[in-house]
């Protein structure tokens, strides 16, 4: 890095101020009072087994705890839900004297726009209905969790007292790129885009290395004026007399061991790692013990790995995976042991914490902060190139001296007394809170004039509502213009006529246009209006009485030039406010999460508070005829414009959901998609913006609809990943049990995203049970309680607990009797697995057949193949047949099980299982 580069806030790249510069209490002066203080965290030891952010908050919360201080962990985290182990999370914070809260994530909705930002929504509200507010609440960076609460914070809605610290720990696009990985979902644009936004709102941003928070700079954060370099909080080291005594037999040990300390994946250096062994070995150098430390890695399968590679090492070769934090250490611990830690990329590395802290003797790779950690003089000796070659020589110099302890930069000591310091001050925290009052006083002083573009289209009674509510609104300094969009009928020019003379009495005006569709009824009302402010409202949608002073009040306190709004989601065509029954879930949106809104509207709905001068220089809505996501293209440009879009958290109006909407009459979903995407390929050269183009084609836009819908009920349908086996009850009301077999790719993805992956049984999308899934990948249990609810057609399904998303759906029978599902896997003479499958209540309906080979899924087939035997038997066309050849990379030696399911429902073929013997499949497989 080039020193002489600024940084984004004029700072130069090396001159980031450490923590101990804001220390403000003189030596000598009273001691501030104890705080309450919350560390909201998705990791923490306890219910996670080891982690880097789990492992300093642990530390962060007994250290609080240990000087006075009031400390409340809340655990935001889907496991959360399990009551027996938050029991046993409750009682081990306690004997620290912290409070431990879980706090279980609930989406609003499916959508992976309520999915992703979930956590951090349920913690704005945790926070919210606290009694008592916090002085000080901590957050990691990773996944954005403080983002809804820094949100509010930031649009003056609450926590004006309170003082959020966000600690930079894990951004999820640091990860991927360090990981040399491709983003592979959704999810992360909106991770990357929250976490960046937490450390941007933050009132004080700490970095745990000066690595970390370049990275930050080079990838474009705005760094808050507040924001410091300083390592976790980490223990010192024990003094008592046998633990001296230890540390000082492992200095001078002769090396006897070689020990790989770090999950077992790539990005941790496993392959550097094996690589040098394995030169070693060919060369005669080999150590005399190797052992492999970590856990697994969801990403590869270590053990198989290491255990290929060390085939031809002269050497004693072991592995473990299931140490926790302490063990881990107390095996390391031994002397003659080295611990080698060839990160790729760390930010605060936890290894080389726990090493310098046990006096362990330590080799590690010279990459991201791990330098920052070591004292400067013992830099030649313990740290390495993140090359085998130079690991590898480096490991055969080490074996040819005594192993000698590595000193940490600065002292344990050091670094406690300065996060105690911190915390113990209150100026800084004073003069933000002061800050904030002062603002928000602000903000409600002024009442700019707002105009309400009120548009309409032959929907009569739902104008009345919405006419009435802008007619309601509490703000003083408000104006109207509503547009009707070429409605004819005698209903909605009655309707429009008595709108007319309500808004005649203020002054409000009514502009009637012929139909040219949404976009350009919107820009039509911006022009009549006479505001510095514009509020879009749609006839189907009911305005709060005091959304426009809230929304004003918002953008004034976080200067914003958009704010759209959040809603209450409803259905029904009647009036959400005479009808509290009626009200649904929330909808709340991120903001200019510029990456994600290429593909989804995520930055708002039409209702949106945006200033004249900022729509007007934007050239205001596009007018495609009957192309939608106008509101989105409009975002686009704003956020392409550098302008600030800050969505209102909190509900501002009503959103009507279902009867006819706008999207029904859309006529190109691709047309609407382009419209989006205009705003970043403008001025791109020809092959970036075809290469822009087909990329955001291919990921957002479906395909064409088909020509005639199934006259069947939408039920949630399985992804292929997760298939249930359900042990079907008798009668409604019996106790009912899944079996739920789990493919190891869906498993591996679900551990790297969470950890430790859990499982959810539903009713009708009510939660009913919740379950670890199993650590192999095989079939685990959920059990829904001794007795379930009578109700025809009741559907019960399995969900990924972390985003909700629908695993598989478990058919339960109507009153009129199970489905009528039918069919078999048949034994062959080859390696091959053969049958039929059919639904007789809907026979033309195409069904599809899991296949898992010993408990693991290896294909979805579907069941379309001629067969003349099913159709004369049945009476249908006979297009019911599947077959799949079990490939040679597959695992198949006699014995292999083989369970066939309908992929829909989770049901057991009739024949299911079979097994694999003598190169054939046959019958006989275990039950």
């Amino acid at each position: 890095m080039n020193p002489s580069v600024a940084a984004g806030d004029g700072r130069a790249p090396d001159d980031w101020p450490a923590l101990d510069t804001d220390l403000g209490r003189a030596p000598g002066a009273p001691t501030a009072p104890p705080k309450r203080i919350c560390i909201a965290t998705p990791d923490i030891l306890g219910p996670i087994k080891n982690g880097g952010i789990g492992t300093a908050c642990h530390h962060l919360a007994r250290q609080l705890a240990a000087w006075g201080h009031e400390v409340v962990i809340a655990y935001v985290n889907y496991n959360a839900a399990d009551a027996t182990q938050m029991a046993a999370a409750r009682a081990l914070y306690a004997r620290f004297g912290v409070a431990f809260e879980p706090v279980v994530p609930r989406p609003a909705a499916e959508s992976a726009l309520a999915r992703v930002p979930a956590p951090g929504w349920t913690l704005l509200d945790w926070l919210r209905a606290r009694e008592r507010p916090f002085d000080i609440v901590h957050l990691p960076d990773w996944h954005g969790l403080g983002y809804g609460a820094l949100l509010a914070k930031s649009l003056g809605l609450a926590f004006g007292d309170t003082h959020f610290v966000v600690t930079g720990h894990s951004p999820s696009l640091w990860a991927t790129e360090g990981s040399r990985q491709l983003v592979h979902t959704e999810a992360e644009l909106g991770w990357v885009f929250m976490e960046r936004r937490s450390v941007e709102l933050a009132d004080t941003f700490i970095s745990v290395s000066t690595h970390l928070i370049e990275w930050m700079r080079d990838a474009g954060y705005a760094l808050p004026a507040r924001a410091f370099v300083w390592p976790n909080a980490f223990p010192p080291p024990d003094p008592a007399p046998d633990a001296a005594a230890a540390r000082a037999a492992r200095n001078g040990a002769p090396l006897d061991e070689v020990v790989f300390f770090g999950r077992l994946e790539p990005r941790k250096g496993l392959l550097l790692f094996i690589d040098a062994v394995d030169r070693l070995a060919r060369r005669g150098q080999a150590p005399p013990r190797v052992t492999f430390l970590g856990a697994r890695s969801p990403r590869i399968d270590g053990p198989e790995l290491i255990r290929h590679a060390a085939q031809q090492w002269p050497v004693a070769v072991r592995t473990i995976t299931d140490a926790g934090a302490d063990e881990a250490v107390a095996y390391l611990a031994r002397p003659g042991g080295l611990a080698v830690i060839p990160s790729l990329q760390e930010n605060c590395s936890m290894a080389v914490l726990e090493c310098l802290q046990a006096g362990i003797p330590f080799v590690a790779a010279a990459t991201g902060g791990t330098p920052e950690l070591i004292d400067p003089a013992d830099h030649p000796r313990a740290l390495v190139a993140p090359d085998y070659i130079a690991l590898g020589d480096r490991l055969a110099e080490l074996a040819a001296a005594p192993l000698r302890a590595v000193r940490p930069r600065r002292g344990f000591d050091r670094v406690l007394d300065v996060w105690r310091d911190w915390h113990a001050q209150t100026a800084p925290f004073a003069a933000a809170a002061e800050g904030f009052a002062a603002r928000a006083e602000s903000a409600a002083a002024a009442t700019p004039p707002v105009t309400v573009c009120l548009v309409h289209h032959e929907r009569p009674e739902l104008l009345r509502m919405a006419a009435s509510s802008a007619l309601a609104q509490d703000y003083p300094n408000l104006d109207a213009v509503l547009v009707d969009d070429g409605s004819e009928s005698s209903a909605a020019l009655a309707a429009l006529a008595e709108v007319e003379a309500d808004f005649a009495t203020r002054g409000w005006r009514v502009v009637r246009q012929e139909n040219r569709y949404c976009g350009a009824a919107r820009n039509t009302a911006a022009r009549a209006a006479r505001g510095e402010w514009l509020l879009f409202l749609d006839d189907d949608n009911v305005l709060f009485p005091d959304a426009v002073s809230r929304l004003v009040r918002a953008a004034r306190f976080a200067e914003a030039d958009c704010v759209p709004a959040a809603s209450i989601r409803f259905t029904g065509d009647g009036d959400p406010r005479a009808d509290d029954a009626a009200l649904g879930t929330p909808i709340r949106f991120l903001g200019a999460a510029r990456a994600w809104s290429h593909f989804a509207n995520v930055v708002g709905d039409a209702c949106a508070l945006v200033r004249r001068d900022v729509f007007e220089a934007a050239g205001g809505f596009t007018e495609e005829y009957r192309v939608g996501l106008d509101d989105l293209a409009l975002y686009n440009r704003l956020i392409r414009d550098g302008r600030r879009i800050e969505a209102l958290p909190d509900p501002a109006y009503y959103y009507r959901m279902g009867g006819p909407t706008m999207k029904q009459r859309n006529r190109s979903a691709e047309a609407a998609q382009r419209r989006v995407l205009a705003p970043y390929l403008d001025g791109l050269p020809a092959d970036e913006r075809a290469l822009a183009a087909y990329i955001c084609r291919t990921a957002a836009v479906p395909g064409p609809p088909a020509r005639r819908p199934a006259p069947v009920a939408p039920r949630p349908q399985p992804n292929g990943s997760v298939m249930a086996l359900a042990r079907q009850p008798a009668r409604i009301g019996a106790a009912l049990e899944a079996s739920v077999l789990l493919d190891p790719a869906w498993l591996a993805h679900a551990r790297e995203r969470d950890g430790r992956p859990r499982l959810e049984l539903r009713r009708n999308g009510r939660l009913l049970a919740q379950t670890a899934a199993p650590e192999n990948g095989r079939a685990v249990r959920l059990a829904a309680g001794s007795s379930l609810p009578a109700a025809a057609g009741a559907l019960y399904s399995v969900h990924d607990a972390f985003d909700g998303a629908a695993l598989a759906a478990l058919a339960m029978p109507s009153r009129g009797g199970r489905r009528r599902l039918a069919g078999a896997v048949e034994k062959g003479t080859r390696r091959a697995v053969r049958g039929w499958l059919l639904d007789e209540a809907e026979p033309d309906r195409r069904r599809r057949a899991a296949i898992h080979l010993d408990g693991r899924l290896q294909a979805v087939v579907g069941a379309a193949d001629p067969r003349g035997d099913i159709a004369r038997w049945k009476g249908t066309s006979g297009r019911h047949g599947f077959f799949w050849r079990i490939p040679p990379p597959v695992p198949g030696p006699d014995g292999t099980r083989i369970d066939v399911f309908d992929a829909d429902t989770g049901r057991p073929l009739s024949g299911s299982p079979v097994r694999l013997e003598g190169g054939q499949v046959v019958a006989g497989g275990e039950g």
